[in-house]
């Protein structure tokens, strides 16, 4: 069983656990004052400990480690001990020692069940479902962590640890009731996702920060034989803060976790805020995105959106409907897949954008439109170095342009637009209209359509106008708010 100590630098130990004191064969309080160097054997064995000390009062607040100690009658004595940087209150001490103690039985759990509680991606879904319906019932919240742990496969490769040690540091959390971590699973080789219950965002990332120091902990770093050392990116999602539905949270958590490689990776991203590593100057971001893969633009376009609670999720719905229109006028094809993109992207240009100007309430000055009407533009610019991208540049660039020639940036007119553009503008506004705004309740399906079609051949291009009219009379859109955004409202509120 761990014992504890709290150390106080020149003062020495200033409180130790009473079984330590017997194990040392020092009487009671003995060992109050106590250099540290008078229990190793010798000072090569001190340095050792103190370096491993150093490090790890500043990665997680204490150590726990098992050492080989001189006693009172010069005997050496093996102990497994917990030390903390003192001087420490009682209450402190208590945290230590149950917080090393809980260790030390995850350890014998590990050993006996190393992964027994990760489970299938498939039961973990059906669990995330289940606890969302719990959480909507009690007003309560929680959240998803998505983690991507760089260096896991290296270590497997090299063999020169278990690669599968971070599953089971993910498991040996599961097993104290206590814990809010109630599943985990693996998505690939070197993501897993956990779910944590009862967990708003501070919760949540303060969880994860905890997490990815335990995985990257490597105490005997400059061993020759050290394994290469992980780096773990964290994305957190919060229900019903950042999304509602199970599905978008996983996918929303995921994206989170992308962005936080994506600015270097071996951090914590919460979902909300996520933008701010994309925000800044934009050659810096060009750079960052030219690197990028699609699935990370994605996210990038998706975090963007997030800055305004209003605009959650337009890009995905845009692109839907998009995809949708194209469907109708062109049949299966590949401009069909080239409008699903483009609606995923087109307002990528809006980080440069400052969220304050975006919810201005007044009658913006002819600058500010300026500076709002220039997206477009900078969104083509920050994807033009993709050779992947080259079909849908021109409609990002152009899904502003009206029909009489009235839009931006280029006042295109007519034909001159290319139809996906014409498309995305359809999107885009329709979106716009049947969504809430600060400034107005959205519009039903039935005055929206009735709007476009007055605008047709003004705004939006005729052939557009008349493929959404009969898409809608199939039935599409189905634009419904989910009732779990009232337990949001309500959760904000207190």
């Amino acid at each position: 069983m761990y014992q504890g100590m709290a150390v106080a630098g020149d003062a020495g130990i200033v409180w130790c656990t009473p079984g330590l004191e017997d194990l040392l064969t020092y009487g009671t309080g003995e060992l109050i004052g106590h250099p540290m160097t008078d229990l190793f054997p010798d000072g090569a064995s001190y340095q050792r400990f103190r370096t491993e000390l150093e490090w790890c009062l500043q990665s997680k607040g204490y150590l726990q480690s098992s050492v080989t100690l001189k006693g009172k009658d010069g005997v050496l004595v093996d102990a497994d001990v917990a030390v903390a940087s003192g001087p420490a209150s009682m209450s402190g001490a208590a945290e230590l020692i149950i917080a090393a103690r809980r260790s030390q039985r995850c350890e014998e759990r590990r050993r006996t069940e190393p992964v027994a509680s990760l489970c299938s991606r498939s039961a973990f879904e059906s669990r995330l479902r289940e606890e969302v319906e719990n959480a909507l019932r009690g007003k309560r919240p929680l959240s998803l962590l998505f983690l991507d742990i760089d260096g896991l496969e290296r270590r497997k490769r090299a063999g020169l640890q278990d690669g599968a040690s971070p599953l089971k540091a993910l498991a040996e959390l599961l097993g104290d009731p206590a814990d809010r971590l109630r599943a985990a699973a693996a998505y690939s080789s070197s993501e897993f996702a956990a779910l944590l219950c009862e967990s708003d965002t501070n919760e949540a990332e303060a969880a994860a920060n905890w997490l990815r120091a335990s995985l990257t902990a490597q105490p005997n770093a400059s061993a020759p034989l050290s394994p290469p050392r992980l780096a773990v990116s964290v994305g957190v999602c919060t229900f019903p803060f950042d999304e509602t539905d199970p599905g978008c949270l996983l996918t929303t958590a995921r994206q989170a976790m992308l962005l936080a490689r994506l600015a270097g990776g071996d951090r914590v991203l919460p979902w909300r805020g996520s933008a701010r590593v994309l925000e800044g100057d934009m050659n810096r971001l060009r750079a960052l995105l030219r690197a990028a893969d699609l699935e990370t633009l994605v996210a990038a376009a998706a975090a963007i959106d997030a800055r305004l609670l209003y605009k959650r999720g337009h890009s995905h719905r845009v692109s839907e409907l998009a995809e949708i229109l194209t469907a109708e006028l062109r049949g299966a094809g590949k401009e069909v897949s080239i409008a699903r993109t483009a609606g995923l992207l087109h307002d990528l240009g809006y980080v440069a954008v400052p969220v304050e100007l975006l919810q201005k309430p007044l009658v913006l000055s002819r600058a500010e439109l300026v500076q709002i009407e220039a997206h477009a533009e900078t969104g083509a610019a920050l994807l033009r170095d993709m050779d992947y991208l080259k079909d849908e540049l021109p409609l990002i660039r152009a899904h502003h342009e009206n029909w009489d020639g009235s839009g931006y940036p280029l006042g295109l007119r007519g034909e001159q637009i290319p139809l996906g553009a014409q498309v995305l503008r359809v999107a885009d506004a329709f979106d716009a209209m049947t969504s809430r705004r600060p400034y107005r309740t959205e519009r039903t399906v039935d005055e929206a359509l009735a709007e476009t079609e007055q605008m047709s051949g003004r705004w939006f291009g005729p052939v557009v106008v008349s493929a959404l009219v009969s898409i809608a009379s199939k039935g599409w859109p189905a634009h419904a708010e989910s009732p779990m955004h009232a337990v949001a409202a309500d959760l904000d509120k207190e």
